[in-house]
């Protein structure tokens, strides 16, 4: 037990705060990915995926030669897979984060008025003599 202890202790002592920073952004975006799994009905076609992926660990120990090949050039493009069934999802995901672009909790008021505000700015600094 007092290993165990030790061993903690040790990997406390040579975290930086840019690894939990890390940590908590994997936290995020892995929590994220789930909420939106269980929200669009997604799970079937990752449990697909995983039966896929089964198989695939199933031909490599049974030696089945064609059907590896066959998986393996299947995986090979799971990326472009993946972006073609999940591209309504990704297409909300999208738009949600570009309707969030600069507001970081601010409202359509507050936004407007930051922009108004700048905009005088502009206009005042331009009308100056430092202006070029």
């Amino acid at each position: 037990m007092e290993a165990v202890w030790d061993n903690l202790q040790f990997i406390v002592s040579q975290l930086r705060v840019r690894d939990l920073l890390d940590m908590a952004l994997v936290w995020v975006v892995v929590y994220r990915v789930l909420v939106l799994i269980r929200h669009t009905g997604t799970v079937q076609m990752l449990s697909g995926l995983g039966v896929m992926a089964i198989a695939y660990l199933g031909s490599i120990w049974l030696e089945l030669f064609t059907f590896n090949w066959i998986l393996e050039k299947f995986f090979n493009n799971l990326f472009l897979i993946v972006v073609i069934l999940f591209q309504g999802e990704i297409r909300r995901a999208l738009a949600h984060i570009g309707s969030n672009r600069s507001s970081l909790g601010a409202s359509y008021v507050e936004e407007t008025h930051i922009i108004e505000e700048i905009s005088k700015v502009r206009r005042a600094w331009r009308k100056s003599a430092w202006a070029p």
